[in-house]
């Protein structure tokens, strides 16, 4: 919950198979319900049920070729997708209706044994109603309190080797 303009805004999500979605029907008709029945009199509240915030990535990934391969994949078959793991866990542990910081995400990829140097080409995010993505320099707060890639092709990672 947050206050914006003197109005109340509480967002909404359900953990379901570990993920976070929109309650149902039935979930936010009782919580709004019950927010109406508690609330004061004259406060304007604004109930956000939304599917995730959609973000996009086109990042470079400078790789040691003795620990990644060109696809990034670990040479030792531990893992065949390191960096992009390295993204989803950094995506999913944001606080609920925290902010997103591209620097953090930059910090989470270079963690990944292997990584050089991340270097994020771009990186945009929107409502996920709109096809209007918004480049994000520095932070975003997402509107729905959470961000997903929504297509495969949504997150780009071009390996190098170094």
């Amino acid at each position: 919950a947050v206050e914006v303009n003197r109005d109340l805004h509480i967002k909404l999500a359900a953990e379901v198979d570990d993920q976070l979605e929109p309650l149902t029907q039935d979930q936010y008709n009782a919580f709004v319900a019950y927010i109406n029945s508690v609330k004061d009199a004259g406060v304007f509240i604004q109930v956000i049920n939304n599917a995730h915030d959609k973000i996009k990535l086109n990042v470079d990934v400078y790789y040691d070729p003795t620990i990644l391969n060109n696809d990034g994949g670990r040479l030792d078959g531990r893992e065949s997708t390191p960096v992009v793991n390295a993204i989803n866990e950094f995506l999913k542990s944001l606080p609920f209706n925290g902010i997103f910081v591209k620097a953090h995400l930059t910090d989470a990829m270079q963690r990944v044994e292997g990584v050089f140097v991340p270097q994020i080409r771009s990186i945009s995010a929107t409502k996920n109603d709109s096809d209007s993505f918004t480049e994000i320099d520095i932070s975003y707060q997402p509107f729905s309190g959470y961000l997903k890639f929504l297509e495969p092709t949504d997150l780009v990672i071009n390996y190098i080797a170094q």
